[in-house]
């Protein structure tokens, strides 16, 4: 982070020196150099005020695996074919030349107490380009980075806000929407159903199930002995006694598919989308209705609820060994 600062406060002092012998504009902020920063996003916001109190300049950056936005310039792109710094260098430039914000109409979703960071929204402040001025029309990315890091920056040249953004959602809150929906705490942890051999690991990573791995024990059938002569040629059906089946210890992941179901899809397949679907639900879903048999069967996703369907994809084979060794596992993280 210093060496970051250093860097921008860099590029801040020439771009000041380079506005030297031009007539300063003036305005009512302290003149100073201010730095702000929105602790969630990393966005910063350097904001240089001249003697007269006018907004000098404005600099935009945000940290990104272990460099910045600005630095990477060509190999930050983003999908509208525009660098992610050209965007903040023409927001920063409209703030300089109008001296602050006014005019830019900001589109903000409004706060919701009940956010976690399962359902809280990827942007809640855009730039509205069709009611903003043309200067920053192409101003497409969410905007709450820069309104965040220039409001804590800007209300240190102040002391009555001035030039403070008003905004739906405050930072504070945005970090805290961010928080984990369940107290999961770091570790990796195990979990077994031993009256079918299933298992799982389960990794969680800052509040946050970031793996799941299924798997379960099975003695695959690999041929017949007879009079001590093994013959892995003879089905098992076919293997009866006098003979003698012969078995291998070995896991329905490691055999991949060699352990194919009546749907056509592997067990590891299906054991994988529920793992998925864990992960993305952060937990074994309340809302998956299971229709739980009463013959001594296998228990099942309900395969006629859509929401069901939806979350778990193609998982039709019997879960009540999956259930049984994730709630285990992830009963000691909780």
């Amino acid at each position: 982070m210093k060496k970051f600062l250093l860097l921008v406060t860099a590029l801040v002092v020439t771009l000041a020196l380079t506005a030297c012998g031009s007539k300063l504009v003036s305005g009512d902020y302290t003149p100073g150099t201010y730095y702000g920063m929105d602790p969630l996003s990393g966005y910063t916001a350097v904001v240089v005020i001249n003697e007269e109190g006018g907004i000098e300049n404005v600099v935009f950056d945000a940290q990104y695996k272990g460099s910045t936005k600005n630095i990477l310039d060509e190999d930050y792109t983003l999908a509208s074919g525009f660098t992610w710094k050209s965007e903040a260098e023409a927001l920063a430039a409209f703030v300089v030349e109008n001296q602050g914000w006014d005019g830019i109409e900001l589109d903000e979703t409004a706060y919701d107490a009940t956010w976690t960071a399962l359902t809280v929204p990827h942007h809640i402040i855009d730039i509205d380009v069709e009611n903003s001025p043309d200067a920053v029309a192409g101003v497409t990315i969410g905007a709450e980075g820069f309104v965040f890091a220039w409001n804590a920056a800007i209300s240190q040249a102040s002391s009555s806000n001035l030039g403070v953004i008003d905004t739906a959602v405050s930072s504070a809150n945005w970090a805290a929407a961010h928080e984990p929906a369940f107290d999961y705490t770091d570790g990796v942890y195990f979990g077994m159903d031993e009256a079918h051999g299933y298992y799982v690991k389960v990794t969680v990573e800052d509040g946050f199930i970031v793996d799941v791995f299924f798997d379960a024990l099975y003695s695959k059938y690999v041929g017949c002995e007879v009079a001590s002569v093994f013959d892995d040629t003879v089905a098992k059906g076919d293997c009866v006694d006098p003979d003698v089946q012969v078995y291998e210890d070995t896991t329905k992941q490691v055999l991949q598919d060699d352990y194919m179901l009546a749907s056509g899809i592997s067990w590891a397949t299906e054991a994988d989308e529920l793992a998925a679907a864990i992960i993305d639900a952060q937990e074994w879903s309340a809302a998956w209705d299971i229709i739980v048999s009463t013959t001594g069967g296998h228990d099942k996703f309900d395969p006629l609820d859509q929401d069901v369907i939806d979350a778990v994809a193609g998982v039709t084979i019997g879960i009540e060994g999956f259930n049984v060794a994730f709630e285990e596992a992830i009963g000691q993280a909780e």
